[in-house]
């Protein structure tokens, strides 16, 4: 074998060793997360042993977390096809149904949490809503102050919530031309 036959041999087996390196780091990293776990939205929800007739296994309550098998659909409702274990039996795991507008999938973030010490019911996902907060509002022009937003409110400020203005230091006065606002 020439000199320029080695070379070229050799380049190609570090090549075919790259791509042998990289295909193995490439299977090693985890697939995207998907969320394989819902929760019950509603109380005492029938966690059922099929779609149809009337067994079941037991009642589960607001927050209870079950882990999704499947879905399926029939003429009227979605039904998710999930293991769950119920209250009366929380060291064991049991298969049935549960319709869909009494259940819906956790997000990613909620699952992960969840994933950490598995509570059941988890009723964090109903106790703490998110709050969604406005920002600070201007100050009308010809005022002196911003109006007041009371705790109720929860970020939202309406005109009957602003405190009434005082003149020449009479609560009961108007604002006119010759007042001039200098409290709220």
């Amino acid at each position: 074998m020439g000199m320029e036959q080695r070379e070229m041999a050799t380049g190609f087996r570090r090549l075919l060793c790259a791509v042998l390196v990289l295909s193995l780091l490439w299977s090693a990293l985890p697939a995207a997360a998907e969320v394989t776990h819902g929760a019950v939205t509603g109380d005492r929800v029938l966690f059922r042993k099929a779609t149809s007739g009337s067994d079941y296994w037991d009642h589960l309550d607001k927050g209870w977390v079950a882990k999704i098998l499947g879905e399926t659909k029939d003429s009227k409702y979605t039904w998710y096809k999930v293991e769950a274990n119920i209250p009366v039996a929380l060291n064991r795991t049991y298969v049935g149904y549960i319709r869909g507008d009494f259940f819906r999938k956790l997000t990613a973030q909620e699952e992960s949490t969840w994933l950490v010490n598995k509570p059941q019911p988890y009723k964090a996902l109903f106790e703490n809503p998110p709050i969604v907060t406005a920002s600070p509002s201007p100050v009308p022009t010809g005022l002196t102050a911003a109006p007041v937003t009371t705790p109720a409110s929860r970020g939202t400020t309406a005109w009957w919530q602003w405190p009434a203005p005082t003149c020449a230091g009479s609560p009961t006065a108007t604002a006119s031309p010759p007042c001039r606002r200098t409290s709220w």
